[in-house]
């Protein structure tokens, strides 16, 4: 079991937000969840049973998140921020 936990906050409401991990088997980023980020600290846990081992790198045990926000209300003018918090891995044998 993997899980991946993520803290976050934004300046805006119109952004999602796209939490993918890198899967080793077939060497390409998968999308693991999508949500709007709150404007105050949220954390999320997305957790992964039946493919975990996809997601670590057998010969040194590297993992890699990738985080990205969409705009989808590019007609809102003005500067936005996210802010990450927190992430964290958590492995279970």
């Amino acid at each position: 079991k993997l899980e991946f936990t993520l803290e976050t906050r934004a300046s805006t409401t119109f952004r999602g937000q796209r939490l993918m991990l890198f899967n080793w088997a077939t060497n390409r980023y998968d999308t693991v969840d999508y949500r709007f980020p709150g404007l105050s600290d949220s954390s999320f846990t997305v957790s992964l049973t039946s493919s975990a081992s996809d997601y670590i790198r057998a010969s040194d045990r590297l993992m890699r998140a990738y985080i990205a926000w969409d705009d989808l209300a590019s007609e809102v003018a003005g500067l936005w921020n996210v802010d990450i918090d927190q992430s964290n891995w958590k492995i279970f044998r």
